[in-house]
């Protein structure tokens, strides 16, 4: 049973992406803890540099408790499979609420390779922009290593603004909703 405190989770979702693909985007669940890992093992060395903003080279039993840690008010995940007898994990995004700010929550979206520039990231953000209305969250907040030209062209487009550079990280916030901006 959902807690009052929080929507109800607007999962799972079937679309297809632009180029056709059907996809089902739902929420992350500990159980996915396979799914975390085998999307993981399918990025280049560059996507989990840009998505960590460091090396790392592998996930930790903490990251994958973290990743798929049970979703609530303060901290949703979702994840997009195939929709195939056997789904593979195609793409993650979760945001966490700042504590001293509630209204505002840090995001990330991570897109296995060979699923990029397909239009997944656009659908993942706006999924869960409208789980965070829903939860009374108002502005994403992102941190995008400055080289990562397709992160930072995707939430810009998407209405994001650069709040803040600290070394090679741009601080990015993306105002809520983005449902009307996605164009999706």
């Amino acid at each position: 049973m959902t807690p009052p405190d929080i929507a109800p989770p607007r999962f799972p979702l079937v679309t297809r992406l632009p180029t056709g693909e059907e996809v089902t985007v739902r929420a992350v669940l500990p159980e996915d803890a396979g799914h975390v890992r085998t999307g993981f093992d399918q990025l280049s060395e560059q996507s989990r540099f840009f998505r960590f903003l460091n090396a790392h080279p592998a996930l930790t039993e903490s990251d994958l408790a973290r990743i798929a840690a049970g979703n609530d008010a303060d901290h949703m995940a979702i994840g997009a499979l195939t929709r195939e007898d056997h789904p593979a994990p195609m793409g993650i995004a979760r945001y966490i609420r700042f504590a001293g700010a509630p209204e505002r929550a840090e995001m990330a979206v991570t897109i296995v390779d060979r699923f990029q520039r397909r239009g997944l990231g656009r659908l993942l953000v706006t999924a869960l922009g409208d789980q965070a209305v829903a939860d009374g969250i108002t502005c994403f907040v992102a941190f995008v290593h400055a080289r990562n030209e397709g992160m930072l062209a995707l939430l810009r487009g998407m209405g994001a603004r650069t709040a803040a550079r600290h070394g090679s990280e741009l601080e990015l916030h993306l105002p809520l909703p983005v449902a009307r901006k996605a164009g999706a």
